[in-house]
């Protein structure tokens, strides 16, 4: 097994157990009071969250994944650092594999700048700012204005989410296709580089 596989596969165990995959029609009790008590942001809308999920071109089985990944440490005890490291890692493996395929014999130092410029926290805030994040993401009072870094969390939170709620290989292509990448809905033949 790669290192990353193993290590998706240990964050995913980590969520699990610390209740990340609770059922979408509840919200826990001591999760609400949490964020009466640290936050100053509303909670998204089904309305808004729907048409964020139409903008991502994903349906989340389990919303209260898509509701964790646009949540900060700042709002509530249940928020999306965990999500955000899972996403991250989905989000570079992506990317790797969009680049790999365009060019099967692209060197590795070439690999490595072209996810680094596409997947580092000034790129994917910028794409939280294309998909209208900004009202969404729950903060709490002493957070003034959202930075890359708020952003391009809760934009991998979300990668990092769909990985768990239907697998990183459906994570991967919904990053394609927002990226307007070539082959976004068309699985390789090989299937090996999306895991």
């Amino acid at each position: 097994m790669t290192k990353s596989w193993v290590l998706i596969l240990s964050l995913m165990a980590m969520v699990a157990s610390f209740g990340g995959l609770a059922d979408s029609k509840k919200t826990a009790p001591s999760t609400m009071a949490t964020e009466m008590k640290l936050g100053t942001s509303h909670r998204p809308s089904v309305a808004e969250l729907s048409a964020l999920e139409e903008k991502i071109g994903y349906k989340f089985k389990n919303v209260q994944l898509l509701m964790d990944a646009l949540t900060h440490a700042s709002f509530s005890e249940a928020n999306n650092d965990v999500l955000n490291i899972l996403g991250s890692k989905v989000v570079q493996q992506a990317a790797a594999a969009h680049f790999i395929l365009a060019d099967p014999h692209i060197a590795k130092g070439n690999l490595e700048k072209l996810i680094a410029e596409t997947c580092n926290a000034k790129a994917c805030a910028s794409d939280a700012l294309a998909l209208k994040l900004e009202p969404l993401i729950m903060v709490g009072k002493g957070i003034p204005k959202l930075n890359d870094k708020i952003l391009s969390g809760a934009f991998n939170a979300i990668y990092g989410g769909i990985a768990l709620d239907d697998g990183p290989t459906t994570a991967n292509f919904a990053y394609w296709k927002l990226k307007e990448w070539k082959k976004a809905t068309d699985k390789p033949a090989t299937g090996s580089l999306l895991l």
